[in-house]
């Protein structure tokens, strides 16, 4: 509020998935200035100014769950960290499973900061799935998937895909993921003269060798589109932003000819490609 009330700053960008969105939108909307989200993610508020650059939840999941009903079979279950994004999340794999020809055979909820996961392994496991779609996230994804390979329910046969699989708890979990497929919208396995000069001096600058997290390089690439589209246009103030963002298209590592285009409640959904990677030790290879 304290920024979108500054006439010195012309547009938001910021937040990762679409609840904490939720709560920028509105004041972005009595300001009259774009907003930009980083990564993932449904609006949960119809909104003419907000640019989500992340994959909506249905861009991800049609092939994630396509391919796990192909890959592993029809029975999946869903388990997630209890709060609104994994919810809205299960609603829309409910609808794309059924559309697969799979069934879901058990939805499983925990608190965020759960460190025993026990009992919900156990009912996953008595559902008998074929595959597990996890929306567990921050440390719970890492203590989740921990155990679930503890208690014997992760296993090679058994179908794994979800935020535990992001890049960015590899390190903690590489045992259990490595050799897996995942859903992604940019990884740092891509050979493109773009990606790979991001990839350089993402090393350079933070000293990591880890897998890099597509967080990074989709906010890195949404603020290029951005500064690209207010550039192009000349925009110079608020308003101008706005309308710049929505009439704009360039070709990035995400895609070419990406863009923003309006769905039938007015909101922006960006189109872009979505990828699937091989997990391993050396990157996320596409």
């Amino acid at each position: 509020r304290r920024y979108s009330q500054d006439a010195s700053v012309d547009m938001l960008f910021g937040t990762i998935t679409g609840d904490t969105a939720s709560a920028v939108t509105p004041v972005a909307e009595q300001a009259g200035m774009a907003f930009a989200t980083a990564i993932l993610g449904d609006p949960s508020d119809c909104s003419t100014i907000a640019f989500p650059f992340g994959e909506t939840s249905r861009q991800l999941l049609k092939p994630q769950i396509e391919a796990l009903v192909a890959d592993y079979g029809p029975r999946i279950a869903f388990v997630g960290s209890d709060y609104n994004f994994p919810r809205d999340y299960a609603k829309a794999a409910t609808a794309i499973l059924g559309d697969a020809g799979g069934e879901l055979v058990a939805e499983e909820y925990s608190p965020l900061g759960t460190t025993d996961f026990e009992s919900t392994i156990a009912r996953l496991a008595a559902s008998q799935p074929d595959a597990i779609l996890s929306m567990v996230v921050g440390s719970d994804a890492v203590t989740f998937t921990q155990q679930a390979a503890a208690f014997g329910l992760l296993t090679p046969e058994m179908g794994f895909e979800g935020a535990p699989l992001d890049s960015d708890y590899y390190p903690a979990v590489a045992a259990h993921v490595t050799g897996r497929e995942h859903v992604v919208r940019w990884a740092d396995g891509l050979a493109d003269p773009q990606s790979q000069a991001f990839v350089a001096a993402y090393r350079q600058r933070t000293g990591s060798t880890a897998p890099i997290p597509e967080v990074a390089a989709n906010a890195y690439f949404g603020v290029k589109f951005t500064a690209a589209a207010i550039n192009s246009a000349k925009a110079a103030s608020r308003q101008e932003i706005v309308q710049a963002l929505g009439s704009f298209t360039l070709d990035s590592p995400l895609g070419d000819d990406t863009r923003f285009v309006t769905d039938g409640e007015g909101n922006h959904v960006f189109q872009a490609d979505m990828l699937t990677a091989t997990i391993g030790d050396g990157g996320y290879e596409v």
